[in-house]
């Protein structure tokens, strides 16, 4: 089973659903025969076929739904004419007027007499609905310019109708009709006029490679399937000389595709990214199932990927679309947004449902014009959601806020930012981001370890606190880089201070961070007697990367620094609260390996932060630096 044939499994499945907008979205699954394009001008007219008024359309009315040939859906330079709405060259008669040259009279004359014979033929069918044919009515007078010219205040709009550019889209004016951009009834009359004119001018049938069928083919496949890379197609092919294929097929017998099946597959992948595409760059990452009653963990996966939960206005139409729609087979976003919840509230239960095969495609530009497949695979539901589970249980680390505990779970953005990020991030970050982000999910939905290359990218970014500009976005990574160590360690690093890790890197990172705390306590406890203190890096943090290279000599010379200076400010209970941490910390180690300047391993920062988080905790509780960090 290709990924194509999954993707028609999904249109077939939710057809019930092509047309029918979502009010919260603002996109719906495509009709057969059908695109989606921005237009920026709608024009009225009677049921005469009178024009009424004109008007330029706000970007959030734009998008609109128009009947379509697969010439016209895949048009670029070559003139050919959408069958209802198009753009202004293509429907205006009168447009000759205002031509430059005689060039753009013969291409304005072409445009619009394609345009002309196909809504002609269109309206002259018997099955076809009577506002049709009130549109071709208007648009023989030939007066369309003039109309828009007299009826739209925008100068520059009018210029732009002047050279034909903008798309217009036509509605009759007929009380409690749906327009004809969200007429359930004018798309299915369109889909089922176009597939007939199909079957008649196509006698010679061809072989459909994803049924094996022998219907209507075509080699010519819609683009705009993913916003963020518009002009890229899920298949192509422009190579006449045979150089790619050389002595595998006969001319162009590489590949193809029903018509039909072209528009399910595209349709029905436009729609899973429109719905639930999870998005880095131009790189888009989709999950979905294709059973009956289905549950999706799209949203699951995006929030462990964005950490960005559905809002509640989103939710309230989703339960009023439940009640008013008919029930369609769906794709689980009721369930994705509980999985979701859960995944946030640490772990409640939820079903899943039956064991079902998860398609998990991630997609790109590979170039302007070609998308390219960068990873697709079938897994199990039960598999996806353990290792889902996985992520929320162990990549966790526990910070305190206030005396409270707060278990803090990176999301991958979080993530990835600890590794790459430096500083303002640009287009070099999100192409390094985009490409780690895939490997990192393929990693975690497979129940794998963070991969090397981002797990030492982290440590290496951490182990410089002077390469941040402020403690608290350092201390931000920090956190993170621990539970991604947890996570990898499948919990064994644990997610809060554990005395009984005899580690020695670890309970290296404890003293560090005891020395830490001994001056911040310090420094606060002098400015609340009312000295006068600056906020600036402790001894520890100074020598943090010198630290992890050659821990004893640096230890040697952090904890001189601290006693001399600092130890003895402290109040007598806070010192011999510090001096027995120290003691009970020293004597974990053997003499032995405390006196090696062997270089740490990464669990050195796990322990810095659980044990700065301990003493956090205790400080907070006795009254003392209540900084959050």
């Amino acid at each position: 089973m290709t990924v194509f044939q999954e993707l028609v499994k999904v249109y077939d499945a939710n057809e019930a659903a092509a047309g029918k907008f979502d009010p919260a979205a603002g996109y719906t699954l495509l009709p057969l025969g059908h695109v989606s394009v921005k237009v920026e001008i709608e024009v009225a007219i009677d049921q005469q076929g009178n024009f009424l008024a004109a008007r330029a359309l706000p970007k959030d009315e734009q998008l609109t739904v128009i009947p379509a040939t697969i010439d016209a859906a895949t048009r670029a330079s070559n003139p050919e004419a959408f069958p209802l709405h198009d753009k202004v060259k293509y429907c205006a008669g009168d447009l000759l007027q205002y031509a430059k040259t005689a060039k753009n009279k013969r291409d304005f004359e072409t445009a619009h007499q394609k345009y002309l014979d196909l809504l002609t033929m269109w309206a002259s069918d018997p099955q076809t609905p009577p506002e049709i044919g009130t549109i071709l009515k208007y648009i023989q007078k030939n007066r369309l310019v003039s109309d828009l010219a007299a009826s739209l205040s925008d100068k520059k709009l009018i210029q732009k109708v002047e050279k034909g550019e903008p798309f217009v889209r036509f509605r009759v004016d007929n009380p409690g009709q749906q327009p004809p951009w969200r007429d359930i009834n004018l798309f299915k009359a369109w889909t089922e006029f176009y597939l007939a004119e199909q079957k008649a001018e196509n006698d010679d049938l061809g072989i459909d490679y994803i049924t094996g069928d022998k219907v209507p083919t075509t080699k010519k496949i819609e683009k705009n399937v993913n916003a963020l890379a518009s002009n890229a197609k899920l298949i192509s092919a422009n190579d006449n000389a045979n150089f790619s294929y050389r002595g595998i097929f006969l001319n162009d017998d590489f590949y193809s595709v029903g018509y039909a099946q072209s528009q399910k597959m595209t349709h029905a992948l436009k729609w899973l990214i429109q719905r639930q595409g999870i998005h880095q760059d131009s790189r888009v990452f989709l999950f979905w199932t294709n059973d009956r009653n289905n549950e999706t963990i799209s949203d699951a996966v995006s929030t462990i990927t964005r950490g960005r939960p559905l809002s509640q206005r989103r939710l309230r139409l989703i339960e009023k679309e439940k009640k008013s729609l008919e029930k369609v087979s769906d794709t689980g976003q009721e369930v994705a947004y509980n999985y979701r919840r859960r995944l946030k509230g640490m772990l409640g239960d939820i079903e899943i449902g039956d064991n079902h095969p998860v398609n998990v495609l991630f997609l790109d530009a590979a170039t302007t014009g070609r998308m390219s497949v960068t990873y697709y695979d079938l897994l199990q539901t039960d598999v996806l959601k353990a290792n889902l589970e996985r992520w929320g249980n162990q990549a966790a680390f526990i910070r305190y806020f206030g005396g409270e505990q707060r278990i803090v779970i990176p999301n991958f953005s979080q993530v990835l930012r600890a590794a790459y990020s430096t500083g303002h991030t640009g287009e070099r970050f999100n192409t390094v981001a985009k490409r780690a982000m895939t490997r990192l999910m393929v990693a975690v939905i497979h129940g794998r370890s963070v991969p090397s290359e981002t797990f030492n990218a982290i440590y290496r970014h951490v182990r410089h606190p002077k390469s941040y500009d402020h403690f608290t976005d350092w201390y931000r990574d920090l956190i993170y880089f621990s539970a991604v160590q947890n996570y990898n360690s499948k919990g064994a690093t644990g997610m809060s201070l554990d005395k009984n890790n005899h580690d020695r890197s670890y309970v290296y990172g404890r003293l560090l961070s005891v020395a830490d705390a001994v001056e911040r306590t310090a420094l606060y406890q002098l400015k609340a007697q009312g000295a006068n203190q600056s906020d600036r890096e402790t001894t520890a943090l100074r020598f943090f990367t010198n630290f992890s290279e050659r821990p004893a000599t640096t230890w040697k010379r952090v904890w001189l620094a601290v006693v001399r200076s600092y130890l003895n400010r402290l109040s007598g209970g806070s010192r011999t609260f510090f001096l027995h941490q120290i003691d009970e910390i020293t004597n974990l180690i053997p003499p032995e390996e405390f006196a090696s300047d062997e270089p740490l391993s990464t669990m050195f920062l796990s322990g810095f932060s659980a044990q700065n988080e301990a003493n956090h905790m205790k400080t907070t509780k006795q009254g003392g630096d209540t900084n959050d960090k």
